[in-house]
């Protein structure tokens, strides 16, 4: 069985320094991906999976504590 991780513990995950250098990395990313669907350097196909990208990314940024409990209770 796995084990839920506490809130605490989230806590300080999310305030890591090495998680908070892992945000700003994805964050950058995904800012550079949106500026290129600015430009138009993807066609059709590809826009809609870098906007799909860039959705993900923020999932995974605001994800609250009670969401990754919830995914890691039901396996989802």
């Amino acid at each position: 069985m796995q084990r839920i991780v506490t809130e605490q513990e989230f806590q300080e995950w999310t305030n890591h320094s090495v998680t908070k250098a892992f945000f700003k990395s994805i964050q950058n990313n995904r800012e550079e991906l949106k500026e290129n669907i600015v430009v138009g350097l993807y066609d059709e196909k590809q826009e809609i999976e870098v906007k799909g990208i860039c959705k993900s990314v923020i999932n995974i940024l605001e994800m609250p504590y009670e969401q990754l409990v919830e995914g890691l209770r039901y396996g989802k």
